[in-house]
């Protein structure tokens, strides 16, 4: 298996049935966690989840509800790995560690071996969750029992890096084998250096998992920034911290330049734009970037063989064509 995606709502199930649900399947079979709504009122839950090799990713919000492992389900053997960063806070019952408060943005672990209840007090919680295989894990982490500890603080190394690599992952609608193995080893490398990497664990995730999650944020960055003409690989550098020639090195790692992405984005925008025919072509230049609309132009016409107001010019003619064909036949 390199890829399957979940996407689950108790919105789906009639309003009778959810608790039921989620209580006789997918907390008991698939999440292996007895739930329990704290307020009296119906679990409601709505999630994605990505099932990668060794690693089981979910982002979403549950309502107010407490998760337990009981003794019969630890019984079954499972001792993977649960690493969690809340958006909104947890509250942690460990029977051999105390009670721990993980305020939003730090994380939990522990491991589904372990007597714990994770309680979700807000009415609305947020989290992302990583299931991680402990064969996996345990050779980047020494001694990982020992790091169970229940929370890591905030600026753990390659924690917001980790974010916001999983989210950029949950947001995808496919994936290839061999990207879905490569996305697997990354998310493992970036927990094991927010938990505490051996050398050898720091070493692979400098070359995997942080580059990649860097490479994510950059990618983010340019698409949130597409419509600044000063947008460059030296503002963008600034804000993820490193330096514009590392920038550049992790988009030559990917077969393409920082510029030629950024160009690609943005042309791309401008086509989706160009459908709004009540939009001038110069207004959705300067709309995507580009400084002047000439260069707009050229750029387009390389990418698209034809120029923006040919691309509207061919639309518009097509659409007349179709209208024609669907008209009254006359005899």
């Amino acid at each position: 298996m390199s890829f399957d995606r979940i996407d689950f709502s108790t919105d789906s199930f009639p309003s009778e049935d959810r608790d039921a649900f989620l209580r006789d399947y997918y907390a008991r079979i698939a999440m292996r966690f007895e739930l329990a709504p704290i307020d009296g009122a119906p679990i409601a839950v709505r999630a994605r989840s990505m099932l990668l090799p060794g690693v089981a990713l979910t982002g979403g919000a549950v309502s107010a509800l407490g998760a337990v492992r009981t003794r019969s389900m630890r019984s079954d053997g499972q001792s993977d790995i649960l690493f969690t960063i809340p958006r909104d806070g947890l509250f942690v019952q460990d029977a051999l560690r105390g009670d721990v408060a993980v305020a939003p943005g730090e994380a939990l672990v522990s491991a589904l071996d372990r007597p714990i209840k994770v309680i979700g007090p807000s009415q609305t919680n947020r989290m992302l969750s990583f299931q991680i295989s402990r064969q996996a894990l345990a050779p980047l982490v020494p001694d990982i029992d020992d790091r169970l500890t229940g929370r890591l603080a905030l600026g753990s190394p390659g924690l917001g890096l980790l974010h916001g690599y999983a989210l950029s992952l949950l947001g995808l609608e496919a994936m290839r084998p061999d990207v879905g193995r490569a996305a697997a080893r990354h998310l493992v490398e970036l927990v094991a250096l927010a938990i505490g990497a051996t050398g050898e664990g720091r070493e692979r995730a400098s070359t995997g998992g942080l580059r990649a999650a860097r490479l994510a944020a950059a990618k983010k960055a340019i698409l949130r920034g597409l419509g600044s003409p000063g947008l460059s690989a030296v503002s963008v550098a600034a804000q993820l911290g490193i330096s514009p020639r590392y920038l550049h090195m992790l988009f030559e790692g990917e077969g393409y330049s920082f510029s030629e992405f950024l160009t690609e984005q943005r042309l791309v925008r401008a086509l989706e734009l160009l459908a709004d025919s009540r939009r001038r072509i110069v207004d959705v230049a300067y709309e995507v970037g580009f400084g002047d609309v000439g260069t707009f132009n050229r750029a387009f016409r390389r990418r698209f063989g034809q120029s923006p107001t040919g691309m509207r010019r061919g639309w518009a003619e097509r659409v007349e064509a179709t209208a024609s064909s669907d008209g009254p036949t006359r005899l």
